[in-house]
């Protein structure tokens, strides 16, 4: 009994120190870099799972782009190249927070069609980042292609510190991933200007 026990116990830490596992991710503030915002617009998960990694590394506070009404999976493809062709701005859900309480505003966002999705297009559209810092990335399986160039014709009045590219997010394992946020995120800190 006192076997089968043992055996389980160790079956159990060798499943989790696989490579879906990280054994030294802390959910705890590793860059520090003042009050800062997470923007992102996530349709399949990818980004949001990406923004969640920095949110935890930054201690930021997420905000999340929702549509009023929410995207078909099924005919996204479509809808959102009409949307794109025609610069298309849906109706948000609900406004961003206002960037005035945050030292730093991240914002992130999928590739769609290489370019930025119509979501983000709205919230930059409406939104004046007072000269704030901004590090924008984005997320894609195949090209990044005129992401952050048609991100930085769109923002208004941010200081653009750092752009990120993350490609294969959904292929990555948990503690790549993190290595890779926090990798970023020190990037970021190392242009970041201090107060």
């Amino acid at each position: 009994m006192f076997r089968k026990i043992t055996l389980a116990i160790l079956g159990f830490c060798l499943f989790c120190s696989g490579p879906g596992f990280s054994t030294d991710f802390r959910p705890t503030p590793e860059v520090d870099l003042g009050r800062v915002l997470i923007v992102f617009f996530s349709l399949t998960g990818s980004t949001q799972r990406l923004a969640r990694i920095l949110r935890l590394y930054s201690e930021g506070n997420l905000a999340a782009i929702v549509p009023s009404e929410p995207y078909d999976l099924e005919s996204v493809r479509s809808i959102a190249k009409t949307e794109i062709t025609t610069n298309y701005r849906p109706p948000l859900a609900s406004p961003i927070p206002t960037v005035d309480d945050y030292d730093l505003v991240i914002i992130g966002a999928p590739v769609w069609f290489g370019d930025i999705p119509p979501p983000l297009a709205a919230v930059l559209d409406k939104c004046d980042f007072l000269g704030k810092p901004v590090a924008v990335f984005c997320t894609f399986n195949g090209s990044a292609g005129d992401f952050l160039s048609k991100f930085r014709e769109n923002i208004k009045n941010a200081n653009i510190i750092s752009e990120g590219k993350f490609s294969g997010i959904t292929r990555r394992n948990n503690a790549n991933l993190n290595a890779i946020a926090l990798s970023w995120l020190k990037s970021i800190a190392e242009a970041f200007p201090k107060q």
